[in-house]
């Protein structure tokens, strides 16, 4: 994430590893410390020049929380949060794509926006309830396994020219999705393995379990 993030919409942003006390949770988050909200944020700035970065208008929110999976072998995302911050000390972000692995009552993956939109307030009215704040609503967005990376929030806030990118900064989005791409393939895998096995199959592949 410390390349995928200096090569691409920002410089010196070093993210780090924080254990939580007494439990087997990790934050993985830019900074140095592991509870203040401005450790969680980098300058969306790729200037050379710290007091420059520090003086960003704009700012990413990027953060995960991880353990092992249930076999014990392999990192697994608990929860994590990315978001156009429009201000570091108070975490602000009128946009923000967030996962939450042991959400039932809302999609674990999910879109949160600021603002206000009519007509989702006649469709409240229109079904007898009272509208609520766009921000509170969870827009689903791929589910636990198919869901928005870092990579391609990135792409969107250059593709509404919110940012500026480094030189070569797609091969550097390309290189991180197609590691997590893989990453998410053998987990799936090992989920389902009798439909990877009779996908491999078809395909031409000899499978044989060995234990």
């Amino acid at each position: 994430m410390t390349a995928l993030l200096n090569r691409t919409v920002t410089s010196g942003a070093e993210v780090t590893v924080f254990m939580h006390e007494g439990k087997p949770v990790a934050t993985v988050a830019p900074g140095n410390a592991p509870s203040p909200l401005e450790a969680r944020v980098v300058p969306l700035s790729t200037s050379s020049d710290p007091e420059e970065r520090n003086g960003a208008r704009l700012w990413l929110r990027v953060s995960f929380n991880v353990t092992l999976d249930h076999e014990g072998e392999h990192l697994m995302v608990l929860t994590s949060s990315f978001g156009l911050c429009i201000d570091p000390r108070s975490g602000r972000c009128p946009l923000r794509v967030e996962y939450d692995r042991e959400k039932s009552k809302k999609a674990p993956a999910h879109v949160h926006i600021a603002g206000e939109s009519g007509g989702l307030a006649y469709a409240f009215g229109a079904v007898g309830r009272d509208p609520k704040p766009l921000h509170e609503l969870h827009f689903p967005v791929g589910g636990r396994r198919f869901r928005p990376t870092l990579e391609d929030f990135i792409e969107f806030l250059h593709a509404e020219r919110f940012i500026k990118v480094k030189r070569n900064w797609r091969q550097a989005i390309a290189e991180a999705r197609s590691d997590w791409e893989q990453r998410q393939v053998r987990a799936t895998v090992r989920r389902y393995p009798v439909y990877a096995a009779r996908q491999l199959r078809a395909m031409g592949y000899t499978v044989r379990k060995t234990k």
